[in-house]
């Protein structure tokens, strides 16, 4: 039985976060992490195409708060403070949309150097924090707390392991 993992289910990964909705201490497996995050997007991508800005907004101001409390829980996992999301998210997506409006031209338009620096700059950190949520976390408990997601052998308690059936049966 030792080294078997408990798959959690998106279902239950998103019930997961939303459960946690602004619990930024403990720890988020990889799984949890990303069908939430697989989630946001594909909502956010449904919502541009099929609902007013004002919803878009309103939608994406709500799924932030679940999606970066299981960002900082996922660095948690890696043994990383979760200031990281908090510096990710402000440099990345929180300043630019005040700062961004000073380089608008006299037709309301961005200028295409500063967009391009943007989008550039999203990408790349953005794909460098990625990368890091995607790596295999620590095995065991760690200073945030037990293995995420019921890793057998660990003794992970945080209720992030998609059921509440019984382990030990069978």
């Amino acid at each position: 039985m030792s080294g078997k993992k408990t798959v959690m289910t998106p279902g239950a990964a998103i019930a997961a976060c939303f459960g946690k909705f602004a619990r930024c201490y403990g720890r988020s497996c990889r799984a949890e992490f990303i069908w939430f995050l697989l989630f946001f997007l594909l909502l956010g991508a449904l919502a541009v195409c099929f609902a007013s800005p004002m919803i878009v907004g309103m939608l994406w101001a709500l799924l932030m708060i679940p999606l970066s409390s299981v960002g900082i829980r996922r660095l948690h996992d890696l043994g990383l403070p979760g200031g990281i999301w908090t510096v990710w998210l402000t440099v990345t997506v929180i300043l630019p949309m005040f700062g961004l409006s000073n380089y608008m031209n006299n037709e309301g338009e961005l200028s295409p150097y500063m967009l391009y620096l943007h989008y550039g700059w999203l990408f790349v950190t953005g794909t460098l924090l990625l990368f890091l949520c995607f790596a295999a976390g620590q095995e065991g408990p760690n200073r945030y707390g037990p293995a995420s997601c019921g890793k057998a052998g660990t003794g992970a308690t945080d209720g992030a392991d998609g059921g509440d059936e019984d382990k030990n049966a069978g």
